[in-house]
């Protein structure tokens, strides 16, 4: 498989937080509006038979990685409030410049986090800010907002990239991706994909994505490898590495396109999927195939419907982590 870098920038506000299963998600019904279902069903059927066209990470601010799941450093002294203080301010920090990443990588240790963290000038990505929204509902018999026992008002959120100066260019966010495919066929998914918007209340403005940039990238080697981490959430397979430094996650997504408002294939109008267990993004497993490209598997049985899959493959990246990480018990 190719490695390449998808670079997204935001044109509005997003009503849904970008994960690697809803892009998915939107990629797919892109192929079925531009391509046709039996386009679709083809390229699903790659997944059955085990080799995927497309490995996506989660989309993370450009520049940045996640950080790693591991555990806490250990101390025998007793920490003062300075102490106390300062290790709340670094477990508040989610992102780690690809410079410190690629660093982090060679010797993924809690000490080593810990250094990189403690750093006073540790690169933080533009703030993204919860904004809530209040709208009038509406009256279906009169087309207006006025009800019988007064207004009806409530409140969404929404959430948007912020940044100090207006001169600086916010919204910028890298995909990682593996795929058999050319530049010019992912470029494609995405644009056909993402063209109608991501998410929540994109028919009304929210979650306008556009694809800037797709390029070949290859991420440095790391010599004796013994562990991958993952940068997307996954549903682990039979025979897939198991022992490692995880938090599970639950993901209960909804149907998207023509579903979203129309009657499914068995006549359901069900939206939500069942709730899938995940393993979540920064997952460091052990293994002695270190070159693993992915963890997972695409999930069918999700929802009463069985055409609907849902994407639970977490593609890795090779990192060493310390002899002490891997003697230790499970």
């Amino acid at each position: 498989m190719n490695s390449f870098t998808v670079r997204l920038r935001l044109r509005s506000g997003l009503g849904t937080p970008l994960k690697a299963q809803t892009l998915w998600g939107h990629l797919c019904w892109g192929i079925r509006y531009c391509q046709g279902n039996e386009a679709l069903e083809d390229w699903l059927s790659r997944y059955d038979q085990g080799t995927p066209p497309l490995i996506l990470s989660d989309p993370f601010p450009a520049g940045f990685r996640p950080r790693p799941c591991l555990p806490g450093v250990v101390s025998s002294d007793v920490p003062t409030r300075e102490d106390a203080d300062r290790r709340k301010s670094v477990n508040r920090i989610r992102w780690l410049s690809t410079s410190s990443f690629d660093s982090l990588r060679k010797d993924m240790s809690p000490e080593h986090l810990m250094t990189i963290l403690s750093n006073k000038v540790t690169q933080q990505p533009a703030a993204m800010v919860e904004s809530s929204m209040t709208h009038a509902g509406i009256n279906r018999l009169t087309g207006g907002t006025e009800q019988p026992d007064g207004g009806a008002l409530f409140t969404s959120s929404a959430t948007f990239c912020y940044t100090a100066s207006p001169r600086e260019q916010a919204g910028g966010f890298d995909v990682l991706v593996r795929s058999p495919e050319s530049t010019e066929t992912i470029h494609q998914w995405f644009r056909d994909g993402l063209q109608a918007g991501y998410g929540r209340d994109a028919a009304t403005g929210m979650g306008q994505i556009e694809v800037t940039e797709v390029h070949a990238d290859q991420l440095p080697p790391i010599p004796e490898a013994n562990a991958v981490m993952l940068l997307s959430s996954a549903v682990p397979r039979r025979g897939d590495p198991h022992r490692g430094y995880f938090s599970i996650g639950v993901h209960s997504g909804r149907v998207g396109g023509d579903f979203a408002v129309g009657l499914l294939p068995d006549g359901s109008s069900n939206r939500q999927k069942y709730p899938v267990r995940t393993l979540v993004t920064g997952t460091v497993l052990m293994t002695e195939n270190a070159a693993l490209p992915w963890v997972g598997q695409v999930l069918s049985g999700i929802h009463s419907w069985d055409g609907l899959r849902h994407y639970g493959l977490g593609l890795t990246i090779p990192v060493r982590i310390p002899a002490t990480l891997c003697e230790s018990s499970f």
